[in-house]
């Protein structure tokens, strides 16, 4: 046999062996995670008691 010959016929096989496996070589897909709600607030000119959690009423 030609190289040619014999390339071709491995090349076959292996597109053949490609197409049976299909799916079951598939990656399984993450699902993509939720983005954070983040909320930032900025203030200006407050003592560090200003703020309730300071225990300021």
């Amino acid at each position: 046999m030609s190289i040619r010959i014999l390339f071709s016929v491995a090349l076959g096989w292996a597109a053949l062996g490609q197409a049976i496996a299909g799916d079951k070589l598939a990656i399984e897909r993450v699902p993509e995670a939720k983005p954070r709600n983040v909320v930032f607030i900025l203030t200006d000119d407050h003592r560090y008691d200003a703020m309730g959690f300071m225990g300021h009423p």
